[in-house]
């Protein structure tokens, strides 16, 4: 449901793929390259027992959550209920001093509404909430400005709902994190 690698469904038009820098003079015209790759796991790490890995990914990940929060602009974040981000909520929550702004969106289907669970997650951290619900008129709705800004078909209808709950943050927030990416961890 999506185009893989660097080709787009338009002739002439590539992505950048991820780890990449694209940069262009006059002299060298367009060139990519490669800034970053995952690290191969260290020898260190086959060594270790299953609970220091995991105590090791602990600190690692608070370490990073940590590393984000240094800002000037107020800081929220994405809040779907899941174990990703309720669990990067729950960092963030300790590590500041304010209550943490949080944003969730919904659908009007219930079998489809996840809002109770990040409401739930919500007032366990002290968060300061606000969600939005999206009918599915709005979805339809949304769907040519989308489409227009990602530039090819979408093919993951997470987007559209990331959308509103983006909008609802804007009003209140500069930057926000998510927990977008984190299944693979």
């Amino acid at each position: 449901r999506f185009v893989s690698g660097d080709d787009t469904f338009f002739q002439g038009i590539h992505k950048l793929l991820p780890g990449h820098v694209l940069t262009w003079s006059a002299e060298k015209g367009i060139r990519t390259r490669r800034y970053w790759q995952l690290p191969s796991p260290s020898a260190d790490a086959n060594d270790m027992s299953f609970e220091a890995q995991a105590k090791d990914l602990r600190a690692r990940l608070e370490a990073s959550v940590e590393s984000h929060l240094m800002s000037d602009v107020p800081l929220g974040v994405f809040l779907s209920g899941g174990l990703d981000s309720s669990a990067l909520a729950a960092m963030m929550s300790r590590q500041v001093r304010d209550p943490i702004q949080s944003f969730s969106v919904g659908f009007a289907e219930q079998e489809a509404n996840e809002l109770p669970y990040a409401r739930m997650a919500a007032k366990a951290i002290g968060a300061q909430h606000r969600d939005v619900t999206v009918t599915p008129s709005e979805f339809f709705d949304a769907l040519p400005h989308l489409v227009w800004h990602e530039d090819e078909p979408i093919a993951f209808p997470s987007s559209v709902p990331l959308y509103f709950v983006a909008r609802l943050a804007r009003d209140h927030v500069k930057v926000v994190l998510t927990g977008e990416g984190a299944d693979e961890l």
